[in-house]
Parts: C-alpha cells; structure tokens; sequence
C-alpha cells in the first residue's frame, strides 16, 4: 500500500459520513420509496417519479458507500497487519486517529522526522514486494 492510499483513509471516512447523511435525509423526505407502488402510479405522476428518483440515488449512494467502507477496511487491515509495531503504531496515529507527526512524535517520545524516517522506509521497502 502506498502513502497516498494510506494518506486517503481521512478523506474516505469524511466521505462516508456525507452519504450517510445523503441516505439518511431520502428517509426523512416523509415518503419511503420501497413503499411507493410505482406500477399504479400515471404517467408524469409526481409522487412516481419521485419514488424513482429517490429509489435511483439512495441505489448509487449506497452502492458508494458500501465502496468506501470495503476501501476504508482495507486500509486498516492494512495498518493492523503491520509486523513492526513501531511502524504500526505511527500508521494507526497518523492515518486513524489523524494526528500529526509533531503529536505522534511526543506520544511515542521520538522527534516527529523519526517517526517520517521510520513510516517512509517500511512503506517504501514493502510497496515494492505488492507491486
């Protein structure tokens, strides 16, 4: 795994929370489209059309979330299979808990470009054996 897809886990769980919201908003529209019988309903009927389009987005927001969530996993199962529990320890700071290096270094009592050093050289040695 490279820095940037690491690097990306933050961006990922903030995207999974807008869609969340996204999913959560179609239900409190006051019509559930599983509900809306779209077979009796006319042509150009707005509440038909509605339940389509409804039905459509939460489709694809749900199709991207559960996306994201089969990427965010993958990055920690990624972190957590870290066999250096130094270079565990730092990724799981870093890319989980989102802290910065300056943090990271005085929880773990090294300078910040310490812990750079050491998360550099393990992804930099293991992303070649992936690629």
């Amino acid at each position: 795994m490279t820095f940037a897809e690491l690097n990306s886990y933050k961006d990922k769980v903030e995207q999974l929370e807008i869609i969340r919201e996204e999913l959560k908003a179609e239900y409190l529209k006051g019509i559930d489209p599983s509900q809306v019988s779209v077979q009796t309903g006319t042509v150009g009927d707005p509440t038909a059309l509605f339940a389509l389009r409804s039905m459509e987005l939460e489709r694809q927001l749900s199709a991207e979330f559960n996306r994201l969530v089969a990427e965010i996993e993958e990055i920690q199962r990624y972190i957590f299979s870290i066999q250096d529990e130094t270079v565990k320890t730092i990724a799981e700071l870093k890319f989980i808990k989102g802290m910065t290096y300056e943090e990271i270094g005085q929880k773990m009592n090294y300078h910040y470009s310490t812990c750079i050093k050491k998360l550099n050289a393990y992804l930099s040695q293991h992303s070649q054996k992936s690629q």
